[in-house]
């Protein structure tokens, strides 16, 4: 189940197969709860009931107020999102105890992370047998026999006559593989204090995605654990500098390119977003566009940019989605309601430990990628917005996990 709902954040196969892919989530956990018969905690239950009547009245609110038509099937999608959200939630805060979840959760990623680095080596050999896959909304990879895939519309280099492509796990872009990577490395590093060879296996696989995303979260989890470690293991966090300096070059050069370099359309499109929603922002202060984003799209297209932002001429209303998760969600929502779910996203529950810099990371990736209204994320989402009303209700309870409270 771990595993199911991790991939549901972004997965291939949630991308190419959206609903069949969500039934057999519902499926899975419906026979998980059918087989193992949680004991429902009123406190978890009815703070989840208080999160999703918060949920309905916000998307309701977004709903009336949002620039019309708003098209009513993507608001029941959004609420059938946040109920699978919350039977997720109460699923696992009641049937885990927090130790018993992260080491599961642990075990997920590590299986991502091997997939994604036997990927990224394999992939360049198996291309001439892979086949591409493609969707409607501007996917497309090489896919080989459904176990490996790789984009083929973001090519790296040549190497030996061998082509390497980012790599992109399970996941339909090699910015949402980096953050399973680098929260794999944030465990590794603070929670299960793993060997320095698994280390290395967990940051080659982040660097063969070629994301500047990826290298700028790895590059400030690993600088923080470095100074913190100073004191305790001074030549390893020395020696280990030298590493990260060592990095630096790369992570460099990968930002020239995207300002400069072949790939400057992505830097351009992020900063584009950027700019333009901060327009729309700024004029959608208060309850947002409305969360139909095809309005959102059509909004858009009533801010006109200036210099290399406006030749940008191959977006349409049609096709303007935003690469910037936070953004959207406060143009979209407002700044009330994008911000009381961006909050809630931010104290999720699910993983603990260095808040400050878990905070930084998982809004960084998330600043970078369409990510925060994928079930996944949602659950993240909703674990914060069920321990607000924990707490409001049940003050003394300081915890969500099985018999920690």
């Amino acid at each position: 189940m771990v595993f199911f709902w991790m991939i549901s954040g972004g997965g291939v196969y949630f991308s190419l197969a959206r609903n069949v892919a969500t039934a057999a989530l519902v499926l899975y956990l419906a026979i998980l709860y059918m087989v193992y018969r949680p004991k429902m905690k009123n406190v978890i239950l009815n703070s989840t009931i208080y999160a999703l009547i918060a949920i309905i009245f916000c998307l309701w609110l977004c709903y009336i107020r949002g620039v019309a038509p708003q098209e009513t099937s993507k608001y029941l999608w959004m609420l059938i999102t946040f109920v699978i959200g919350g039977a997720i939630c109460i699923y696992f805060f009641t049937s885990f105890t927090y130790t018993e979840f992260i080491k599961l959760f642990y075990k997920g990623l590590n299986i991502i992370r091997i997939h994604a680095i036997c990927g990224g080596l394999l992939m360049p050999f198996l291309i001439r047998y892979s086949t591409i896959v493609d969707n409607e909304y501007s996917f497309k990879a090489f896919s080989f026999k459904y176990l490996f895939f790789m984009r083929s519309d973001q090519y790296a280099f040549n190497l030996l006559g061998l082509s390497f492509y980012r790599n992109q796990g399970l996941f339909w872009e090699p910015g949402v593989l980096q953050f399973y990577l680098n929260l794999f490395l944030f465990l590794q590093l603070y929670l299960f204090k793993t060997k320095k060879s698994n280390i290395f296996l967990t940051v080659f696989a982040i660097l063969i995605t070629y994301s500047t995303t990826a290298y700028a979260c790895m590059l400030l989890i690993l600088s923080i654990y470095l100074l913190e470690l100073i004191r305790k293991k001074p030549l390893t966090a020395v020696l280990g500098s030298f590493a990260v300096l060592g990095m630096l070059p790369l992570f460099i050069a990968n930002l020239q390119n995207k300002f400069e370099g072949n790939n400057q359309v992505s830097a351009l499109v992020r900063l584009y977003d950027i700019t333009e929603q901060s327009l729309v922002i700024k004029d959608y202060f208060l309850t947002g566009v409305g969360l139909d984003d095809g309005e959102y799209a059509i909004v858009r297209t009533h801010y006109k940019l200036s210099g290399d932002l406006a030749n940008l001429i191959y977006f349409n209303g049609s096709e303007r989605g935003s690469t910037n998760s936070i953004m959207f969600l406060l143009g979209a929502a407002g700044i009330f309601i994008g911000g009381w779910w961006i909050i809630s996203y931010a104290n999720q529950q699910f993983v603990k430990g260095k808040k400050f810099i878990l905070t930084i990371f998982i809004l960084i990736a998330v600043s970078a990628e369409p990510l925060l209204l994928k079930p996944f994320f949602i659950t993240f989402m909703m674990s914060g917005m069920i321990f607000t009303f924990v707490r409001l209700k049940y003050p003394q309870v300081k915890t969500l996990w099985k018999s920690e409270f």
